[in-house]
C-alpha cells in the first residue's frame, strides 16, 4: 500500500490543484452545462467506476498493511464511533510520516480513497497497487480539475476520502497550516469532516529513515465537523477550523 499518499506539497505555488480553489470553482461551474464528466478523459471515467466497494486488491492491500502493523507499528484506535457506517465523509489527518496513510487506512473500518501525485504512478507495480486501492491520481504540474471531480464524485456516492491538509510531513511533529483546497472540497461536497490525529508513526518510520522500527501507533478519530454550519465562511476559514480541531485533538490526547 502506498506510503506517500499526501494531498499536497509544502510550497503552495508548486501545487495548484488544491490551492487554487477559486479557479476550481469557476471551471467546475463552466462544465455543468455539458454534464461535467463527459469532458474527462477515458482514464478519468474508468477511475470513477473503479471504487464501488471492497475490491480484491483493496482487501489484499489492507490485509498486508494490517500484518505489517502487527510487526512494526501495533495500532491503537480511538473514536471509531465517529465514522459513519454509511454515507459520505472526509477524513482530515495530520501528517508526520509515510506510515500515516496505511495507519489511517487500517484504522478505518470502511473503504477509503486517498489522493496521490501522479509521479507515484510511473512505476508499473506501484500503479497497479495504488489503482487497486482506489487512489485518485493528481497531476501536480497544473490544476487537475478531473482529479477534484473524482474526489467530489466519490463523496457524492457516499464514500470516504482521506486528506492530509498539511500536504507534506511535518519535520518537527507540530501541526502546520492546511491547504485552502481542503476547505473547498469540504464546502463543495458538504460532507462531514472527521479530524484525525495520528501519533507515533514518526517514531516507527522517521523522516529520512530507511527501515521501520517497532513502535506503537495511536489513531484518534474526533467528532465530525458539519460543514453546513460554516456556510458563511471562506475556504481558508473552513480549512483553519479543520486544522484547529486536529490541534485540539492532539492537545487532548497528549495530556
Amino acid at each position: 500500500m502506498a506510503l506517500i499518499l499526501s494531498i499536497g506539497r509544502s510550497n503552495i505555488h508548486n501545487f495548484t490543484p488544491l490551492e487554487k480553489a477559486a479557479d476550481f470553482s469557476r471551471r467546475l461551474s463552466s462544465d455543468k452545462a455539458d454534464g461535467g464528466l463527459r469532458h474527462q478523459s477515458a482514464q478519468t471515467v474508468r477511475e470513477l467506476r473503479s471504487l464501488t466497494g471492497f475490491t480484491v486488491s483493496y482487501s489484499l492491500s489492507k490485509f498486508l498493511c494490517w500484518l505489517c502493523s502487527l510487526i512494526f507499528f501495533p495500532l491503537k484506535v480511538d473514536g471509531k464511533e465517529h465514522i459513519p457506517k454509511i454515507g459520505k465523509a472526509i477524513i482530515a489527518s495530520n501528517h508526520v510520516s509515510y506510515l500515516d496513510p496505511p495507519a489511517v487506512g487500517v484504522a478505518c473500518p470502511r473503504v477509503v480513497s486517498f489522493m496521490a501525485r501522479d509521479t507515484l504512478l510511473k512505476n508499473p507495480l506501484w500503479r497497479w497497487a495504488l489503482k487497486g486501492i482506489g487512489v485518485i491520481s493528481l497531476r501536480k504540474s497544473r490544476s487537475d480539475v478531473s482529479a477534484l471531480k473524482i474526489a467530489l464524485k466519490r463523496l457524492s456516492l457516499g464514500q470516504i476520502v482521506v486528506l492530509f491538509p498539511e500536504g507534506t510531513r511535518s519535520p518537527d511533529g507540530e501541526i502546520k497550516s492546511g491547504s485552502e483546497g481542503v476547505g473547498f472540497i469540504a464546502r463543495k461536497s458538504k460532507a462531514p469532516v472527521i479530524p484525525v490525529y495520528v501519533k507515533g508513526t514518526d517514531k516507527a518510520l522517521p523522516r529520512g529513515a530507511k527501515k521501520m522500527r517497532r513502535h506503537r501507533v495511536h489513531v484518534y478519530f474526533g467528532a465530525p465537523l458539519v460543514i453546513d454550519d460554516f456556510e458563511d465562511l471562506s475556504d481558508r476559514e473552513i480549512t483553519d477550523r479543520i486544522m484547529q480541531r486536529i490541534v485540539e485533538l492532539k492537545n487532548l490526547k497528549n495530556r
